[in-house]
């Protein structure tokens, strides 16, 4: 949704008020899950206060790439690069928490 908006200013949205929009809640939502290039399960903590990393959140990972459960898990900013530039986690997709047994309450209570 909102990529449609971004992309589609056909549709009758103010571009301004968009980037604000997304500026303010971010691209992913606080609790959204989502699956990181290391196969690790995550779900959004906060967007990032650094607007030009929108696309980076802040994560909590509360699951390995084997699946185990992590309670409280390990927080994580995904706008961070290691000592070589590079961003050692990335944004793969997002996905239902309750695919991997993850109730989104118990890591926001």
């Amino acid at each position: 949704m909102l990529k449609e908006m971004w992309e589609n200013p056909r549709r009758g949205y103010d571009p301004v008020v968009v980037k604000a929009f997304i500026n303010l809640i971010g691209i992913y939502p606080v609790g959204t899950c989502v699956i990181l290039d290391t196969y690790e399960v995550a779900l959004v903590q906060s967007a990032n206060a650094d607007v030009a990393a929108v696309h980076r959140p802040v994560v909590r990972i509360v699951a390995t790439p084997e699946g185990a459960l992590l309670h409280p898990g390990t927080v994580v900013d995904l706008a961070q690069r290691d000592e070589q530039g590079n961003f050692p986690r990335s944004i793969i997709k997002v996905s239902d928490p309750a695919k991997y047994g993850i109730q989104v309450s118990d890591y926001f209570v």
